[in-house]
């Protein structure tokens, strides 16, 4: 193999890591989950039925203050539920119909999603895929986000 030929080589995979760093670092900087935040309030989910409800205060009780961290690899909480390794990351923009993987009540998800104090149109948001399951978090703004869990609406805030 000719100097050319080894220098084509070398740029090559030079590019190639850069393109992989490269979108690696974008990955992290479009994650706004990624943080300390700690969980400030709470509501009963609009899609709760009446029955479910006098129960579901105490539970809602039991997560307040607690603090979670999003770290690229992990979530970690002392709320064993939430708190996983080997995490994955997805950036959505859902529409209100779909927030709360479509929980929101017909025939107006718009109008509920709003009174929540979401953004109109599409709502941007992060799935946190943990071996404990699924979790679809929902900015409210940059500094507040959304999580349905047990039929109960928490607000997360960064610390």
């Amino acid at each position: 193999m000719t100097r050319l030929h080894n220098f084509a080589r070398i740029l090559a995979l030079a590019t190639l890591l850069a393109a992989g760093l490269f979108t690696s670092a974008r990955a992290a900087e479009e994650n706004r989950l990624l943080g300390h935040w700690v969980f400030s309030s709470y509501e009963i989910a609009p899609w709760t039925s009446e029955q479910e409800i006098p129960g579901l205060g105490a539970s809602g009780k039991r997560l307040l203050k607690v603090e979670i961290t999003f770290a690229p690899k992990a979530v970690i909480t002392k709320y064993k539920s939430l708190a996983c390794a080997d995490v994955g990351y997805e950036i959505t923009n859902f529409p209100p119909d779909a927030l709360f993987q479509s929980g929101l009540p017909e025939p107006n998800q718009a109008a509920i999603a709003k009174k929540m104090g979401f953004p109109e149109g599409l709502v941007p948001g992060v799935d946190v895929n943990c071996s404990a399951g699924l979790f679809s978090y929902h900015f409210r703004d940059d500094k507040t986000v959304l999580l349905a869990f047990n039929n109960i609406i928490y607000t997360l805030t960064r610390k």
